[in-house]
């Protein structure tokens, strides 16, 4: 499988692998909590969901016009 850069890139720009849009770990369930780091208008935050209403949160949070930093499992 190949692997994609995640960390330090606009994750908005890399297009899925097989599909799907790789994090920097491994979601063993629909429900486990991932990060959603992003900038606006020079400040920085992160927002925590399940893993299955990822896309949706980077999908409003890209349209409301924050820069998506980086998407990991929530530690």
């Amino acid at each position: 499988m190949k692997q994609v850069p995640i960390e330090g890139s606009d994750v908005t720009k890399i297009a899925p692998v097989n599909g799907m849009l790789h994090v920097g770990g491994i979601i063993r369930s629909p429900s486990d909590l991932i990060s959603i780091r992003w900038e606006v208008d020079n400040a920085s935050g992160s927002t925590e969901c399940e893993a299955w209403r990822g896309q949706v949160e980077i999908d409003n949070l890209t349209r409301e016009g924050y820069k998506i930093l980086s998407v990991s499992l929530h530690k």
